[in-house]
């Protein structure tokens, strides 16, 4: 990716700033070359934020860190985008941003072990989250 956004960086210098679109997925790679900022699902702007400040301020290895942390939900979700809204919706939920993690009819309906992991990854990042609120 970072070979993509050298040469549109090149082409369009500081005029434009340019984000990264898949949920924050590569933000580690593209910040040392010069990203603006990424476009991640609603409750992982905080740890993300944190995430591109750590890495725009030099501290990497707490960049990583943290990513890493991050990365198991940002895969799972990304698989399909009706698991990205089943489970983004119910995060929202969680932290009581929305009421009810309904999703509209969709061709995708979650197995019980897909809602199983989904249940594991939440709570995971619903504690990171907790975690870095404050810190952004």
């Amino acid at each position: 990716m970072a070979d993509k956004l050298i040469a549109i960086r090149a082409r369009v210098g500081e005029r434009v700033g340019v984000l990264e679109g898949w949920g924050g997925y590569y933000l580690l790679e593209l910040i040392p070359h010069g990203i603006c900022g990424a476009m991640p699902g609603t409750p992982l702007v905080g740890p993300l934020t944190r995430v591109y400040r750590l890495r725009a301020s030099g501290q990497d290895r707490a960049a990583l860190e943290l990513m890493g942390r991050l990365l198991p939900f940002i895969n799972f979700s990304l698989q399909h985008f009706e698991v990205f809204l089943h489970i983004e919706k119910t995060l929202l939920a969680r932290l009581g941003v929305i009421e009810h993690a309904t999703v509209r009819d969709a061709t995708y309906v979650p197995s019980a072990a897909n809602r199983a992991y989904a249940e594991f990854l939440i709570g995971h990042v619903l504690d990171l989250i907790r975690e870095v609120e404050g810190q952004v």
